[in-house]
């Protein structure tokens, strides 16, 4: 019988990768949760009963074993292949938990499966933006995502028109999805302790176009956030008509207008930026 190892001791962690050998790298974002709290709290929002999960950085299976409780399915990938022995050691009586190997950033989406998944996990900081826009892009079909990230990076992701953090960032996102910050997590709640605050944030599709539509506009746009909006897409053919159809007024900041202004923005600028 398998001993149950409680993965939000520090003691028990270090023991656990002390006997697998394994070292902690702070350049891949090597951070593990040691709050009970916050644990639950994920669980919770995630509620996996019955649902396809899909993990990104399982690191020692401490989030992963409790979803395999109840979720009908997980998948989860991790870059570090060194975390396979202690993932076996975590999560090896479970047999509804797949482990793939693999940089996340490359992963082929044809082997996670076409069902609509779940998107789940504990995000290293260099990888947070290009792995959200996986899901937002449309390189995976997906009902929520719940993700553990940098604060800052979630503050903007949330952020409304007219604030300083407001950006080509908060566009994408809200522009596929509602986005909400479920709760800051502290520094302390991880081992070894990040230099920064946390947040877990979850996002929903509202149906809408995939950024992919607006990236070059918004790229263009906020690269001189002091500018007007007319004098930052000045480049594009017909900008003064463009804006007169979005309804967009031509003397506001890339930061002062909507989300949904920018939707219109991108549908009619759309065929010029393809020239």
């Amino acid at each position: 019988m398998r001993e149950i190892l409680n993965l939000t001791d520090v003691k028990t962690i270090k023991d656990l990768i002390s006997r697998h050998d394994f070292r902690v790298s702070k350049a891949m974002g090597q951070n593990y949760l040691r709050d009970r709290h916050v644990l639950e709290r994920i669980v919770e929002t995630v509620s996996p009963g019955d649902e396809e999960i899909l993990e990104i950085g399982p690191g020692l299976g401490t989030l992963t074993k409790e979803l395999a409780r109840e979720a009908r399915k997980i998948t989860a990938i991790d870059a570090a292949t060194r975390l396979a022995p202690i993932l076996e050691e975590t999560c090896g009586q479970f047999d509804n938990i797949k482990f793939i190997f693999k940089d996340f950033l490359h992963v082929d989406p044809s082997i996670i499966g076409s069902n609509a998944l779940v998107g789940v996990g504990n995000l290293p900081y260099s990888i947070t933006t290009p792995a959200i826009f996986r899901f937002l892009d449309g390189d995976f079909k997906w009902k929520r995502l719940i993700f553990v990230i940098q604060n800052e990076v979630a503050e903007r992701i949330v952020a409304s028109p007219g604030s300083k953090i407001y950006g080509a960032l908060s566009v994408s996102c809200q522009a596929v999805c509602t986005t909400e910050i479920v709760r800051k997590i502290s520094a302390g709640s991880f081992w070894p302790q990040p230099k920064v605050e946390s947040a877990l944030i979850e996002m929903k599709p509202n149906g809408k176009i995939r950024p992919k539509r607006l990236r070059a506009l918004l790229r263009m746009a906020f690269s001189g956030r002091r500018k007007t909006i007319r004098n930052a897409l000045k480049k594009i053919d017909n900008i003064e008509d463009i804006l007169a159809q979005a309804e967009v007024s031509g003397d506001k900041r890339p930061e002062q207008i909507d989300v949904e202004s920018w939707l219109k923005l991108g549908e009619i600028a759309h065929d010029h930026l393809e020239q």
